[in-house]
């Protein structure tokens, strides 16, 4: 995952997939990549997160 994709991640795009967290990616070439996401990085951004309901995952 490049870095302009991270900071490009809204609360929207997280999601759950067979049990893993997972995070719905727009890439180069306005590409859509579903990226599974490893369980200590799942629970960072459950923190960042919080409460929040929408907006962007960092702020």
């Amino acid at each position: 995952m490049r870095i302009f994709e991270a900071c490009g991640a809204n609360i929207g795009d997280l999601g759950k997939q067979r049990g893993h967290r997972v995070l719905n990616v727009r890439g180069k070439g306005d590409k859509t990549v579903l990226v599974p996401l490893p369980s200590a990085l799942a629970r960072a951004i459950e923190h960042a997160v919080e409460d929040r309901q929408q907006g962007p995952i960092l702020r």
